[in-house]
């Protein structure tokens, strides 16, 4: 296998996960908004990023302060983190048979 399927092989990871990263920041992102950690995008992701992450990482292991309403954005962001590992370790082994 030369490099120019190695490439492809790497874009094809790549782009199969993007789509769910979004994904994942936009729900993560109307939870934060709606129970008013932030204000806006940039609140988000630059100036109130140690309350974001708290909030949400309160979230990822049950131990949220504020009561949450437990909807579909609230199921992506608990269980994200745990697809995202898996699709990583998956398309990792994947790609290690393919290269060999």
């Amino acid at each position: 296998m030369n490099i120019k399927d190695f490439t492809l092989i790497d874009n094809i990871i790549y782009w199969s996960y993007m789509p769910y990263v979004f994904f994942n920041w936009y729900c993560a992102f109307y939870l934060c908004k709606k129970y008013k950690i932030i204000n806006s995008i940039t609140d988000f992701f630059i100036f109130k990023k140690k309350e974001v992450n708290k909030f949400l990482w309160g979230i990822i292991s049950n131990k949220s302060t504020i009561n949450i309403e437990k909807d579909f954005r609230f199921y992506v962001v608990k269980y994200g983190l745990h697809y995202f590992i898996l699709h990583m370790f998956v398309f990792g082994l994947i790609a290690k048979i393919i290269w060999e």
